[in-house]
């Protein structure tokens, strides 16, 4: 029983969509700059096939060939395939339960065929999809977990159907990928990086990082920085804040770890120091993780790069450098 490590490249969503990295690449910079094996795919957003070749979900033998051969290649694994069911696919309505159902079933049919033993399955997705899906998932082999994304948590009871529904079928292949995200206190760290680049006094921002590590509320918080004569953008940033961040206590982990099969280990701001991630908690969710002998992988989710897009910022963060920073944490708190 042991924690692993991997990376999912959405992390280098940037890098790719610039052309400076293309899949292989993606994965080689995993193996090199981390030193980690496991690989989580968004399928959708890096393809290895594209019309008319394939059309998705759907992939050829070569496709498959090729990824099986990247993998050898650089001794990786897959660990998790990012499923995405569109339920506004049809216009006017919402795509009924057995619709959403096929969708899914198509995803595991691909993740099957990918060599991926789970897929992660969005946090709106309901419950009685996973349900109706569960038979596909045994047939091919692939686990379903539910993400537990912000601004949900880990004891909602849209969570616990998912929870209940896994242990009433006793079942493995239904469950949930918590994401680190609901381990945060306050304002993403890229978001704080930002108010200091687009001018905001740093003292204000440091005063919001501290702030909320002190379990200030969003009221408090606001209401002292239009005291200190902080930007109503950042006041505003603050209070918007209060709707996203819904800080989950890692405790809430020990009674879920039977269901949970995988972890997104979002960050968006890595210190240069590598000690620590700016506003989530990775060191009580590890500690709790080893002392219950949990097994299964943890895999970088970088999504810094997203608080600069449309900004108007000239600042671009370095995705490998942020995961590679990420990693040398995980890697600390795995082995204290």
């Amino acid at each position: 029983m042991t924690i692993r490590l991997g990376v999912s490249l959405y992390s280098y969503q940037q890098t790719y969509l610039t052309g400076q990295l293309d899949l292989e690449g993606c994965i080689r910079t995993v193996v090199e700059t981390t030193g980690a094996t496991g690989i989580e795919l968004i399928y959708e957003q890096m393809p290895l096939e594209r019309y008319p070749d394939a059309v998705y979900p759907n992939i050829t033998d070569k496709g498959i060939s090729r990824w099986k051969e990247l993998m050898d290649k650089y001794g990786t694994t897959p660990t998790c395939m990012d499923s995405f069911i569109d339920s506004k696919l049809y216009r006017g309505r919402i795509s009924t339960v057995q619709e959403q159902i096929q969708m899914m079933e198509q995803d595991l049919k691909l993740a099957s065929q990918l060599g991926f033993p789970c897929i992660r399955v969005l946090a709106l997705v309901p419950p009685e999809v996973l349900e109706g899906a569960l038979p596909a998932a045994e047939y091919y082999g692939v686990r379903m977990g539910q993400e537990v994304h912000p601004r949900f948590a880990l004891n909602d009871e849209w969570m616990l159907n998912v929870a209940e529904i896994s242990r009433r079928r006793n079942s493995k292949y239904v469950g949930l990928i918590p994401d680190f995200g609901i381990f945060s206190k306050g304002l993403p760290g890229s978001q704080l990086n930002l108010m200091k680049i687009m001018g905001e006094n740093p003292d204000i921002v440091d005063f919001i990082e501290v702030s909320f590590k002190a379990d200030f509320s969003h009221k408090e918080i606001a209401a002292q920085l239009r005291q200190m004569g902080a930007k109503e953008a950042t006041v505003i940033a603050v209070e918007r804040s209060a709707f996203m961040n819904r800080y989950n206590n890692p405790d809430l982990l020990k009674d879920l770890l039977d269901v949970i099969m995988h972890f997104h280990g979002k960050f968006t701001y890595m210190k240069e120091d590598c000690s620590e991630e700016l506003t989530i908690n990775y060191k009580d969710p590890i500690r709790i993780l080893k002392e219950a002998g949990w097994d299964g992988y943890i895999s970088s989710e970088f999504e810094g790069q997203r608080a600069y897009h449309g900004q108007n910022c000239p600042y671009e963060e370095d995705e490998i450098e942020q995961v590679r920073r990420h990693h040398v944490m995980l890697n600390r708190l795995l082995k204290s």
